[in-house]
């Protein structure tokens, strides 16, 4: 029997317009009533995925930044955390500007960047009318060096590049020969980095332990290659139906797509 479901957000729980339809948001409440908890299983960082949780009234434990970091938002304690070694973080930066790459990082509550685009554009429009709760922390930094150092926690960074791919590929094999480093994706124009044997997947082994249940009773709902740990480890995996054919291969069943309530769908269905 299910007893926590864990879902990705972007192209998962999310639709297109990075919202909840109402509904997936009625699909949770009813598996709350029927003793099903519901979390977020995400490569956002924490303070992003916070928000989406509080519109939830999720109790669980989140798991952020790729599975490198696991928190309770209601008590903001922290059961996991595995940061970057911060000389690993200083090696990877300068490939990425070697590459020529735009890239961000996070730590636990912090977004750094060097210009306002892609996602960190994105959240400093949505700070113009977010709640002081809701804010995300955004800085915008000349140079990484300065923060490449014990005093932050960097638990993941991310570089995108929508025009010349083979800059991406570069950058992924110039990283593989630097120790200490988990390399995955979201998207196919992006490439994300965190500290090694980090991932979803071993984030849940994680959770389970904490919420005293069996990996065999966890449903886990994805769509990209940073989800397939997870849908591998849990007892039912669901990816999306507008997943990549590889992440399908490794789930259970195949649900409709994140513009289709296909999150809503595969709780109900548990429920037949």
């Amino acid at each position: 029997m299910i007893k926590l479901i864990v879902s990705d957000m972007d192209g998962t729980l999310l639709n297109s317009s990075k919202k909840i339809s109402q509904k997936t948001s009625q699909a949770i409440k009813f598996a709350k009533t029927m003793g099903v908890d519901f979390t977020l299983a995400t490569g956002r960082m924490y303070s992003s995925a916070a928000i989406f949780a509080r519109q939830l009234n999720i109790e669980k434990p989140i798991i952020a930044c790729n599975g490198a970091l696991i928190k309770k938002h209601t008590s903001n304690e922290v059961l996991y955390e595995k940061s970057i070694n911060y000389k690993t973080a200083d090696l990877l930066y300068k490939v990425l500007e070697e590459c020529g790459l735009y890239y961000h990082m996070y730590t636990q509550d912090r977004f750094f960047t060097k210009e306002l685009k892609y996602t960190s554009l994105s959240y400093w429009n949505n700070n113009k009318t977010a709640s002081d709760e809701d804010k995300i922390d955004i800085e915008v930094i000349e140079d990484f060096s300065n923060v490449c150092t014990e005093d932050y926690g960097i638990l993941k960074f991310v570089a995108i590049e929508d025009e010349h791919p083979e800059k991406l590929l570069k950058a992924r094999a110039m990283l593989e020969d630097i120790e200490g480093l988990e390399l995955s994706q979201s998207w196919h124009n992006n490439l994300e980095i965190m500290s090694e044997n980090i991932s979803k997947g071993n984030a849940l082994k994680i959770l389970a332990k904490e919420c005293n249940i069996n990996l065999s009773e966890i449903m886990a709902i994805g769509d990209q290659h940073n989800d397939i740990s997870m849908i591998v480890e849990a007892g039912i995996g669901v990816a999306m139906d507008n997943a990549e054919q590889n992440v399908k291969k490794y789930a259970n069943l195949v649900t409709s797509s994140n513009d289709e309530d296909g999150v809503a769908k595969a709780i109900m269905n548990l429920f037949k």
